[in-house]
């Protein structure tokens, strides 16, 4: 194994120690020592690798995020324009333990960006990032002649977030099946609102 590779898999042990110690004890138990005896490597080990603890915080977000993208960007090959928009949603909704348990690291995360212009800059361009999917999702629509014509994508883009990101909120403190089920419905009733013919594609969307 290459140097190079030796080091991206330390970083990767490194980051899922943080997230361990996030899902088991919180945030306020994140140190160097702590991370570093989870992922048992030496502290002197870790800070070579992370100087700062808001490093080592701001690398564990960012991998919750990579991972969430690659989920996504495997659903942009389904052929079925609706079903794509549907599994993308259903990406960014705590529906499983993974996905739960990235959404609960990164709020924890989150939590911290007052204190860090690092994490905060991390958490704008998140931010960024997904209303442009949303915005990605409904121009899709849009092109394959789906969506209404008097659709505003730049303002449905962001409400579309708002709305996906209140409901998964909801559905990780429930932690609820009927729950989580019904706001699943809920959501996809409103992005299909806003196609030319929402009744028709109903059923491919549930």
């Amino acid at each position: 194994m290459s140097r190079e590779a030796e080091r991206g898999n330390r970083r990767y042990k490194i980051a899922t120690a943080v997230w361990e110690i996030i899902l088991l004890d919180g945030i306020s138990a994140v140190s160097v020592r702590s991370v570093a005896d989870r992922a048992g490597i030496s502290a002197g080990s870790l800070r070579n690798t992370f100087r700062t603890k808001t490093a080592l915080m701001d690398f564990a977000l960012a991998l919750v995020e990579e991972h969430a993208t690659e989920r996504i960007q495997r659903h942009f090959t389904e052929a079925d324009p609706v079903l794509l928009v549907r599994n993308v949603i259903d990406e960014l909704l705590p529906l499983d333990d993974q996905r739960r348990a990235e959404m609960m690291v990164t709020m924890s995360l989150y939590a911290e960006s007052p204190n860090h212009p690092e994490m905060r800059q991390l958490k704008s361009d998140s931010h960024a990032v997904m209303v442009g999917l949303m915005t990605q999702l409904l121009q899709h629509l849009n092109v394959k002649g789906l969506l209404a014509q008097d659709v505003d994508v730049d303002r449905e883009a962001p409400r579309l977030l708002a709305l996906i990101d209140g409901y998964a909120m909801h559905m990780l403190a429930a932690d609820d099946p009927d729950f989580s089920a019904t706001a699943r419905q809920h959501i996809h009733h409103e992005w299909r609102r806003l196609l030319a013919q929402p009744g028709a594609q109903q059923n491919m969307a549930e």
